[in-house]
């Protein structure tokens, strides 16, 4: 076995041992699991979980506009949910807004049950639901405008300008 490889054998081998950890090591983690759960399959999928439900109900001459109703209606649940949710998780400077987020999250959930019901279909529906997807845009950047993966860095080195460069200039002399 030629030495190029093994090192294609080795990063194949490093790939599997990643993905192995990063499927079972999250299993430790409440968090990540209850968050997984309920908001990812729980809330994120309230549009399918609205369509099964519309199943249970007697069937009729199907609205022209259902479909886009339901789609708003994914859009939303999916963002207002994983965001206030991210809010609640990751902010640690403010009560308030963890509060706020919570409070979101309880009329998303009440959204979630007058839209199974079948409130706000056909064209009534159309505007409620439209302004609940921009609000849950606005929700959305609230919750990541301070997301240090989405922010440029600050300076050349890559952080804040007052950070603490790594190196040591003790022994460096100048003529």
């Amino acid at each position: 076995m030629t030495t190029e490889s093994k090192a294609w054998t080795r990063r194949w081998a490093a790939l599997r041992r990643e993905l192995a950890l990063r499927a079972v090591e999250p299993i430790e983690h409440p968090t990540f699991v209850i968050f997984f759960l309920a908001i990812v399959i729980g809330v994120g999928g309230v549009g399918a979980w609205v369509e099964l439900f519309k199943l249970t109900r007697p069937q009729g001459t199907p609205d022209p506009l259902d479909g886009l109703i339901t789609s708003l209606i994914t859009f939303f649940f999916a963002l207002v949910g994983t965001s206030c949710t991210q809010l609640i998780i990751e902010e640690s400077e403010s009560k308030a807004l963890r509060a706020l987020a919570q409070f979101v999250l309880f009329l998303a959930f009440v959204g979630a049950v007058l839209a199974t019901a079948g409130v706000g279909s056909g064209k009534a529906g159309i505007w409620p639901w439209t302004l609940a997807s921009v609000a849950a845009l606005v929700v959305w950047w609230l919750a990541n405008a301070k997301s240090p993966g989405l922010r440029d860095p600050d300076a050349p080195t890559g952080g804040a300008v007052t950070k603490k460069l790594p190196g040591n200039l003790a022994d460096y002399k100048t003529k």
